[in-house]
């Protein structure tokens, strides 16, 4: 894409700044798909991050949404949970997929 910019400028083809960096492609994310079974689905894209198969923004640009818009959303959500004292079973950034086994605390009675 870059090559083809670089050129189309250079013949006066394009209109555009000939500063280096001026044009930038931009990222095109495909509106996201409508799920058939959302839970399998998404323990899939769990399993394929946690096995390295798949990386979290692959995975959240594969529903049609901006890694960094998110990113910045749960941020500001945990923020203000966190301002107003309010505790939630999960946080933003931890891995609580169908796998995820709860913790238990050891009862001091059993041996």
């Amino acid at each position: 894409m870059q090559r083809w910019l670089d050129a189309a400028v250079l013949a006066d083809a394009l209109d555009a700044p000939t500063a280096p960096g001026a044009l930038r492609p931009v990222q095109w994310i495909p509106p996201r798909w409508d799920w058939v079974d959302p839970l399998k689905d998404i323990q899939a894209q769990v399993l394929a991050i946690e096995s390295g198969l798949l990386s979290r923004r692959k995975a959240v640009e594969a529903t049609g949404y901006d890694i960094e818009e998110i990113d910045r959303e749960n941020a500001a959500d945990a923020t203000r949970a966190a301002d107003l004292g309010l505790a939630y079973r999960t946080t933003p950034g931890e891995t609580q997929g169908a796998r995820a086994t709860p913790q238990q605390t050891p009862d001091p009675n059993e041996e």
